[in-house]
């Protein structure tokens, strides 16, 4: 049996030719956050604008909040999350956190 390939010039120039003519697609903005969200369990969380104890305060959180997770892993010590708020973005302490569900809201449009 003999197998015919083509040259590997006319399959790298088939590609870019087929790569230039398909119409770019987005991802639909009505996905979900692409790392899932988080749950305050803490009374009162500061969300920090670094992950440090010593970092300033850009906003808070109260306990029932749902904040979205801005990175897969938390920090390298794992104590820190990225998150995102109402707009605002900064760390939480993973400890004052559990994983939750997404609510409906942050999969929708802005408009």
């Amino acid at each position: 049996m003999t197998r015919h390939t083509a040259p590997p010039h006319a399959m790298l120039a088939a590609l870019l030719l087929l790569a230039t003519t398909l119409p770019a697609t987005a991802a639909p903005s009505t996905s979900r956050p692409a790392y899932g969200c988080l749950k305050v369990n803490a009374p009162i969380t500061p969300i920090r604008d670094r992950a440090s104890d010593k970092a300033a305060v850009v906003a808070s959180a109260s306990r029932g909040d749902v904040l979205i997770k801005l990175k897969r892993f938390c920090s390298l010590t794992g104590r820190w999350c990225s998150v995102s708020a109402n707009g605002t973005t900064g760390w939480v302490e993973k400890a004052a956190t559990k994983i939750a569900p997404c609510p409906p809201s942050t999969s929708k449009p802005k408009s």
